[in-house]
C-alpha cells in the first residue's frame, strides 16, 4: 500500500498486479484512485474461479492470462486452451476485459497464420529502446496492434518500454524522455 501510495503521487493511475491480489492491496489502489490488471496467471481450470473472487472489486480494470505466447511452442501448439482460458474469464466477469499480451515476433506469428488475437483487446509490448529499435517501427507495430480489432470494433492496447530492459539493455529514461 504505501507503494501505491507513492505511484498515485507520480500521477500512476494504473499498475499490473503480478502479485496475487489482496483486500489490503485492492483497497490501497481504490483510496489512491489506481486501477489494477491482475494478472491470473493462466491458472489451468482456475483462472474464471480468481476472476469470479475478486470481479466485483472496484479497483480491477481487467484479468490478464498470458504474457508472449505465441513467442513459445507450448503457445503455438495450445491456441485451443489459451482461447478457452480467455473465453472462461471472460464469462466470469463479462465487466472486464480479459487479455493477453504479445510481444512483436508473437503477433508477427498469429498475422502470418491468418489467427485472430485473443481476447477482447489486443495487447502488445515492446522494447522500443536504442539501438535495435526505433520510433517508426513502434509505429508499424501499432498500428498492427490495432488492425487485430478493427473488423469487430476492439481497441488495442500498446505498451511501449522506452527505459530498456534489466537484464540486458538496462537504462535510465533521459529528462526530455
Amino acid at each position: 500500500p504505501a507503494i501505491l501510495e507513492l505511484l498515485a503521487k507520480g500521477n500512476v493511475n494504473t499498475v499490473h498486479l503480478y502479485a496475487d491480489a489482496t483486500e489490503e492491496i485492492l483497497a490501497a489502489g481504490k483510496k489512491y484512485g489506481i486501477m489494477f490488471q491482475i494478472d491470473v496467471h493462466a491458472r489451468k481450470g482456475t483462472s474464471a474461479d480468481y476472476i469470479r473472487k475478486w470481479k466485483n472489486h472496484p479497483s480491477v480494470l481487467s484479468w490478464y492470462t498470458y504474457d508472449e505466447t505465441f513467442t513459445t511452442e507450448w503457445g503455438r501448439s495450445h491456441l485451443a486452451e489459451i482461447r478457452k482460458t480467455i473465453a472462461d474469464g471472460q464469462a466470469a466477469d463479462p465487466y472486464h476485459p480479459v487479455v493477453m499480451l504479445e510481444n512483436v515476433h508473437g503477433m508477427n506469428y498469429v498475422t502470418e497464420k491468418g489467427l485472430d488475437f485473443p481476447g477482447k483487446i489486443p495487447t502488445l509490448d515492446y522494447y522500443a529502446y536504442p539501438p535495435s529499435s526505433n520510433v517508426e517501427l513502434w509505429n508499424n507495430y501499432s498500428k498492427a496492434i490495432l488492425s487485430f480489432g478493427e473488423q469487430d470494433g476492439r481497441p488495442a492496447w500498446a505498451v511501449p518500454f522506452m527505459s530498456g530492459y534489466a537484464f540486458h539493455a538496462s537504462r535510465d529514461m533521459s529528462p526530455a524522455e
